[in-house]
């Protein structure tokens, strides 16, 4: 049901009448819809399990096709119901493809047909998973106030994808791929803990200033007299340099 969550707030779903958002729900949710988003349902059970008359059928049908959420096909005795935003939401990638390939040869021609004019087919070039580097994950963390250590980010996902026996995708810890790692960072590891935290003495516009060290990003422990300190000697000498030639070069 989440994946339908989205069309509450899609306002020409919500103008939709009460039956109309009925039948939509019943068709996607339906456990004879295949993976492109189609199936071809006995309309007598449809009409009796929504509690339908044939008319209230009739209309919830066209007010749905009218608003392009049903396309309606009929092939030899059979009626086609295409519900494209079912596949908009299908995982794009290279196992899915596949699936889809094998899902559309068992169709007819006509609906495969108006299938490709919807965009429906095995054709979309999966794009490929690009790993980021440790480096990048830390510096999108710091762009957005947190300061995440870009490794632990990265074994994370690797370790899971591992576990779940998978090797050119992440996945998270319930099974389901990573698309977007930044989206993913921000929503799941940006917490208040880790959130970037302005130190008294702080001089503007040194918020986020720091030293990588061995891949990994360090903060001053303080700042005093406008100068960054911190309680490890070789890392106040490294925050001091980066500090003075700052300065040196911009003033």
């Amino acid at each position: 049901m989440s994946r339908l969550s989205r069309f509450w707030k899609k306002l020409d779903f919500t103008r939709l009448n009460k039956e109309s958002k009925l039948l939509f729900i019943y068709l996607f949710t339906n456990p004879d819809i295949n993976h492109v988003g189609v199936l071809y349902p006995n309309l007598d059970v449809v009409k009796t399990e929504l509690g339908f008359t044939m008319d209230e059928l009739r209309e919830a049908t066209k007010e749905l096709r009218d608003g392009g959420f049903l396309y309606v096909i009929g092939h030899k005795d059979s009626i086609y119901f295409i519900l494209p935003h079912y596949f908009d939401q299908i995982p794009k990638s290279q196992s899915s493809f596949e699936k889809i390939s094998k899902t559309l040869k068992l169709l007819p021609e006509p609906v495969v047909k108006r299938l490709n004019e919807l965009g429906i087919n095995a054709s979309v070039k999966v794009k490929e998973f690009v790993k980021p580097t440790a480096k990048e994950v830390s510096e999108y963390a710091l762009s957005i106030g947190h300061n995440i250590d870009g490794q632990t980010f990265i074994d994370f996902y690797d370790n899971q994808s591992l576990s779940h026996g998978q090797t050119n995708i992440w996945v998270d810890g319930r099974g389901k791929q990573v698309r977007d790692w930044k989206a993913k960072l921000k929503r799941v590891w940006a917490k208040d803990e880790n959130k970037i935290k302005v130190l008294d003495g702080c001089p503007k516009g040194f918020e986020n200033f720091n030293i990588e060290l061995n891949g990994k990003i360090f903060y001053p422990d303080g700042w005093k007299d406008g100068v960054p300190f911190s309680k490890n000697i070789t890392m106040d000498l490294m925050f001091k340099k980066k500090f003075k030639d700052y300065k040196d070069k911009y003033g």
